[in-house]
């Protein structure tokens, strides 16, 4: 009985494990669930993507890094959870400064509820989507689905999927999965037999590497979360021609908002105004500055 309550409570145990298990320590700086962010991050810097998704978004906290990035107009979360998007989605609300300060371009963020094993056509054509520790959620039957509906139905022109690396378990004490939900944790050569079959199945290239060193000595486990970047290869750069489901809409839209942008003709009017304003009000402030100036300069100098 005392083994089983270790070992759920190193469940979920690789983002704080300092925290949940402090016999043994595996520090990862910044924590792992923000190396995996950031490595989402760093491909939007360097790919500028117009329209990104989240699938497995949860409590939407990618989401909520991604929104500031200015090359992107259309950003989509979904999600199994419905609850978890309603009572997250206010976090995806423009700041006031948003509005002081306007985006150059649109963006619409809008969360739908419903399984990354669904096809919803709204989410077609997309230029990056993400799959941050989703896969070992899926049991056999929605993950031999799972590529069909990613690579073959919405067809975007770039996906990233994380997963853990069983390799890199036994540095953890009592841990089998990391998470009670998890179906499957695969070793280094097992994702890289199922993403090559993937990427070979729908014509892309795909890339392995991964977030959270392992500690010295340990090196050979390789990556604690390892990941595939797969990309579409050139001459599929379109869609694929799925007439019959243009307009398949199974998703639920349970939280969307538009910000406002330069775009947007009220928003431009008011930019507009308010900088005829500033610019009017600093003639006004030097003109008065000036009428100062020679005022002393009438009153200190010699008179006739």
């Amino acid at each position: 009985m005392e083994m089983e309550k270790m070992n759920v409570q190193c469940n979920s145990v690789v983002d704080n494990f300092e925290e949940v298990c402090p016999g043994k320590v595996i520090k990862f700086k910044p924590p792992l669930y923000k190396q995996r962010y950031q490595f989402v991050r760093d491909l939007v810097d360097q790919h500028k993507p117009k329209k990104v998704a989240d699938l497995g978004c949860g409590d939407t906290e990618l989401l909520r890094l991604l929104k500031i990035y200015p090359c992107i107009q259309l950003l989509v979360g979904v999600d199994i959870d419905e609850e978890k998007l309603q009572s997250n989605g206010h976090h995806l609300s423009p700041y006031l400064g948003e509005f002081v300060k306007p985006r150059s371009l649109d963006l619409t963020v809008t969360l739908y509820h419903g399984s990354v094993v669904e096809r919803d056509s709204r989410l077609r054509g997309f230029d990056l989507i993400s799959c941050i520790e989703v896969i070992e959620h899926l049991d056999s039957d929605n993950l031999a689905r799972f590529p069909e509906v990613l690579f073959g139905y919405l067809s975007p022109a770039m996906v990233v999927i994380s997963t853990p690396n069983s390799e890199f378990n036994p540095l953890f004490p009592i841990v089998t999965l990391r998470d009670v939900d998890h179906k499957f944790e695969w070793n280094r050569m097992e994702f890289q037999t199922w993403a090559l079959g993937v990427a070979n199945r729908y014509n892309y290239s795909v890339e392995f590497t991964g977030v959270g060193k392992p500690p010295a000595g340990a090196e050979h486990v390789g990556f604690c979360t390892q990941i595939g970047v797969f990309r579409k290869n050139s001459e599929e750069a379109g869609l694929p021609c799925i007439p019959e489901q243009h307009h398949r809409h199974i998703y639920k839209a349970v939280y969307t908002i538009t910000y406002p942008s330069l775009q947007q003709e009220r928003v431009l009017k008011f930019e507009l105004v308010g900088e005829v304003l500033l610019q009017v009000e600093r003639l006004r402030l030097g003109h008065l500055r000036k009428l100062r100036e020679q005022k002393r300069e009438s009153g200190t100098g010699p008179k006739d």
